[in-house]
């Protein structure tokens, strides 16, 4: 009898410490915002700089390249100097990345010295957009005049827009293949068009030679492909960037197949922004004090999960998902703890270690709360199975910018 009464306190023991450590952390809002300030600065996040007149397709290039909606684009901006305002994706508590976009270039006399004092940090791409038939260029140069000499050593990418404006009439399709990196396959590009876009690039030409024609259009435009171009908009970005973006913001389709769902692919951005954020606090070189920060920021982002497959998830559910991975998951935390003690690469190999254990958490979670949305639960050699893979791809994924942010 004893022993029973003594297994039962120990269970119970297991579940408080569970539901205090892992579902309510005892960090306090304020110490958990305070820590986040100090982990943004250790890890800053990547500015893409929009410059461009108004209505030279920024926003469509914002959508294409989160998927995120062209309305939550506009209204999440925010206002960040007196000509400029920043949207931060996937929201502006997490950001993997922040977008800046020039308000009114050319009709307010932009001048970008305010832009220029707010992003000196950092991992930076301009981009300017420029609609392929507009050959008033002079306030993008001018702006340009003054920007690059400040920060030469930035990536510049001129993106040209609005392809179907260049089409002899409003008809025609766009060109399969896309023709415009390729400099044999040019002569299926209507000539008026191709002059654009050679003038255009001279024009440039004194701070880029890095150049991608689009054409991000609304699907009830009428064109078969409403992300013309957006492969090649995404190869140029990945290869001017130090950070491999593109898995950041999108992931692998590989486990968006296995879920079977488009809950997912909303959930990514959110696991990769709080896998960044953990992997941020094993940057102190203290062991085992930064596990509560730790424990904080993955329960927050299992609350982020269940909101976006909207779904209830009680702590004793969180006992039920846990103590299926739950082993690997405590090796991998105390693997970390230990690999901090290592000299000078310690606290690198650790944070990748969190990050890549708390995106497993992340991805697994969705298996759960997938199966969960269905009305069944999934089996714990599956969830274990998920658990392990993910932590490989997450390493794959997050290695790069944390590296990377490193040795900023």
């Amino acid at each position: 009898m004893a022993s029973k009464d003594k297994s039962a306190s120990s269970l119970r023991q297991a579940r408080n410490w569970i539901r205090n450590k892992i579902l309510f952390p005892t960090v306090d809002d304020e110490s958990y915002r305070k820590s986040l300030k100090d982990i943004r600065e250790r890890l800053p996040v990547p500015v893409i700089w929009l410059l461009g007149k108004t209505q030279s397709g920024k926003t469509s290039i914002i959508q294409a390249l989160t998927g995120h909606p062209r309305a939550e684009i506009g209204n999440g901006f925010q206002p960040c100097t007196r000509t400029s305002s920043l949207f931060s994706f996937p929201s502006e508590q997490t950001p993997i990345v922040h977008f800046l976009d020039t308000r009114g270039l050319g009709e307010i006399g932009y001048d970008p010295q305010e832009d220029l004092q707010l992003f000196l940090r950092g991992s930076h791409l301009l981009i300017v957009t420029v609609k392929v038939m507009d050959h008033a260029l002079e306030p993008l140069k001018d702006a340009l005049k003054i920007i690059c000499p400040k920060r030469p050593n930035w990536p510049v990418l001129l993106v040209q827009t609005n392809l179907h404006e260049g089409y002899p009439d409003p008809s025609t399709e766009h060109i399969i293949p896309y023709p415009y990196g390729n400099q044999e396959a040019t002569g299926s590009v209507p000539q008026n068009l191709m002059r654009s876009l050679k003038f255009q690039q001279q024009e440039f030409s004194e701070w880029t030679r890095e150049f991608v024609a689009v054409d991000l259009t609304q699907p009830n435009d009428g064109y078969i492909d409403s992300n013309y171009g957006l492969e090649a908009l995404w190869q140029k970005i990945e290869m001017l960037l130090p950070t491999s973006l593109h898995a950041l913001i999108q992931g692998t389709p590989s486990l968006h197949r296995t879920l079977q769902d488009v809950h997912s692919q909303s959930a990514h951005p959110q696991i990769i922004a709080h896998s960044l954020l953990a992997g941020g606090v094993e940057l102190l070189p203290i062991p085992l004090v930064s596990l509560p920060m730790v424990a904080s920021i993955q329960a927050r982002m299992f609350q982020a999960l269940a909101s976006i497959y909207r779904q209830q998830v009680s702590w004793r559910s969180f006992v039920d998902f846990l103590s299926a991975i739950g082993l690997g998951m405590m090796l991998h935390i105390g693997g970390r703890e230990l690999i901090k003690f290592i000299p000078v690469y310690g606290t690198i190999v650790s944070s990748l270690y969190t990050a890549a254990a708390t995106y497993a958490l992340g991805k697994t979670m969705c298996l759960y709360l997938h199966h969960q949305r269905l009305g069944s639960l999934p089996k714990v050699d599956e969830l274990r199975e998920i658990y392990e893979s993910q932590f490989k791809e997450g390493r794959e994924i997050l290695e790069k910018f944390i590296s990377e942010k490193k040795k900023g």
